[in-house]
């Protein structure tokens, strides 16, 4: 596991993200939370949502906090910079940023971030395919979370992501039925907290699940569930998932034609992404559905490029 990132080399670190251009509005914002300094992802999350997965902002965040010994902040900083790495595959910088959260965490005894910095290694770790890393992560999240007799609904929330993740980990294990298992008890917590993000997740999982199991109709029904659910939230990483996995669907089902039409125009989503967890897939059921059509060359041309693109960010799921 790597190191956590400590003195002279944190502080270059530091010093050379907050080179970059800050707005004065949110250096104002910043310096008016970090003297409030709530305590709660919540109450952090509610002030800075917008602005989360920009990483110069974040760092600018990570210093001013780490500058007023503002515990709280710099766990949320890190591990939002973590996760934005996660979502464009750099992914040790992503466990790097992780680690450091889950480290102070665990000193100021702050159960709910460490709860959050458990998981997210768990999602990093499963991206690689480490599923006993992975699973370790996401189960010491749950049975800390689970510790917690009343929990807050920032807590609940962390949960349902253990929950998710645990599924997920089943489902690489090929043990479809577990997993769904997990993704039913996540959904249901999800519906009851409102969270349309959690609803459509689940809905896609389940998906997939039953998609291994060679339920394509019932498969084709969640993806398009979850897919709606996408849209109603406007996430457009939802979208290039949900609708990869129906292109697929239409591959089994025989349906080259309406596939490529799918995957063409979802591919400029994808690569907008810059995340090759998203890309790799469509390049290559692209490929896929070309091949079917009798369009050999241009399906070993996106086959190729879908199985570079997996190989370079350390893709095997």
């Amino acid at each position: 596991m790597s190191k956590c990132l400590t003195g002279s080399v944190l502080l270059f670190f530091f010093v050379s993200g907050s080179a970059q251009f800050v707005p004065g509005a949110f250096k104002k914002t910043i310096d008016s939370l970090t003297r409030a300094a709530p305590k709660t992802f919540s109450e952090i999350h509610s002030v800075l949502r917008e602005n989360k997965s920009d990483t110069v902002l974040m760092r600018h965040f990570l210093n001013v906090a780490t500058g007023r010994n503002y515990v709280s902040g710099r766990i949320y900083a890190l591990n939002e910079l973590g996760r934005t790495y996660r979502n464009t595959s750099q992914y040790t910088k992503a466990v790097k940023f992780h680690e450091q959260a889950l480290e102070l965490a665990n000193n100021a005894n702050l159960l709910e971030f460490k709860v959050a910095s458990l998981n997210d290694l768990g999602v990093v770790y499963r991206r690689v395919s480490s599923i006993r890393t992975a699973m370790d992560y996401n189960q010491q999240a749950l049975e800390l979370a689970e510790t917690v007799s009343n929990p807050s609904r920032s807590l609940k929330r962390s949960i349902n992501v253990s929950y998710n993740c645990i599924g997920n980990l089943y489902q690489m294990l090929q043990q479809y039925g577990q997993a769904i298992l997990y993704f039913k008890k996540s959904l249901k917590l999800e519906t009851e907290l409102g969270n349309t993000l959690g609803i459509a997740i689940n809905y896609q999982n389940i998906g997939e699940c039953l998609e291994e199991q060679g339920e394509l109709n019932q498969a084709l029904e969640n993806y398009r569930t979850s897919l709606a659910y996408n849209e109603e939230i406007d996430n457009d990483m939802g979208r290039v998932i949900c609708k990869t996995s129906i292109a697929q669907i239409y591959l089994k089902q025989n349906r080259p034609e309406d596939a490529t039409l799918f995957l063409e125009l979802l591919l400029p989503l994808a690569e907008k992404s810059g995340d090759g967890f998203l890309i790799a897939p469509v390049y290559i059921n692209l490929g896929w559905s070309q091949m079917l059509s009798e369009q050999y060359e241009a399906a070993e041309t996106n086959m190729l490029e879908g199985l570079r693109i997996a190989e370079k960010y350390n893709i095997r799921e």
